[in-house]
């Protein structure tokens, strides 16, 4: 499913208009709506090349992470690698990636934390990547200074993410390109066209 949405969306992204030889006045031009170009989360970064298809996996609704409390300060003041070792849906598929963390050959990218909610206070966006993968994991606050994971997106290419408004854009890169936007709903991170109005919300 998630090919059929990636090849809509990079159409969105890349479609262009042909023009005919010879110029005339052809009247006041029409207003057109360009779509909206997302801001990276990670400025400057340059992912290591690698190939590859994606897949959207959309999880159910998760429970908190069991016995996981946030400090102070809320989820910038959590560890990303205690924050995924404490999630069990990940846990066990890590173990040996995040060994070597924290330190240099560390597979974790630095944590970005956007607005995706809404709400004011930032959700957590985690990569983990290497050999040709990358695993990309969301998870926000919620009552009780209690966190929940509220998306997974896996792939084999090169990942890269921006947002636009309060939604994720993902994009990976390998055999061919695939571009997702993520809206939330008020309890996941769903896929949305790219084009599509930040405002809508559902219940």
């Amino acid at each position: 499913m998630s090919a059929l949405v990636g090849a809509a969306l990079a159409v969105a992204l890349l479609g262009g208009c042909g023009f005919s030889a010879g110029l005339r006045n052809a009247g006041p031009a029409p207003s057109v709506s360009v779509p909206a170009s997302p801001s990276p989360l990670w400025p400057g970064y340059t992912p290591s090349p690698g190939s590859g298809n994606g897949y959207v996996y959309i999880p159910p609704v998760r429970p908190p992470l069991p016995g996981f409390t946030l400090p102070p300060g809320g989820l910038k003041k959590v560890s990303p690698v205690a924050l995924l070792r404490a999630d069990p849906d990940v846990a066990g598929q890590l173990e040996k990636s995040l060994r070597d963390c924290p330190g240099s050959s560390c597979p974790l990218r630095p944590p970005a934390y956007p607005d995706l909610t809404g709400d004011g206070r930032p959700a957590v966006v985690l990569v983990v990547e290497g050999h040709g993968f990358a695993e990309v994991y969301v998870y926000v606050a919620t009552s009780g200074n209690s966190v929940r994971q509220v998306l997974q997106h896996s792939t084999t290419g090169v990942v890269d993410a921006g947002t636009i408004d309060h939604d994720l854009v993902i994009k990976s890169s390998g055999n061919h390109e695939e571009i997702t936007r993520y809206h939330w709903n008020g309890k996941l991170m769903v896929p949305v066209p790219l084009d599509s109005p930040s405002a809508v919300r559902t219940p």
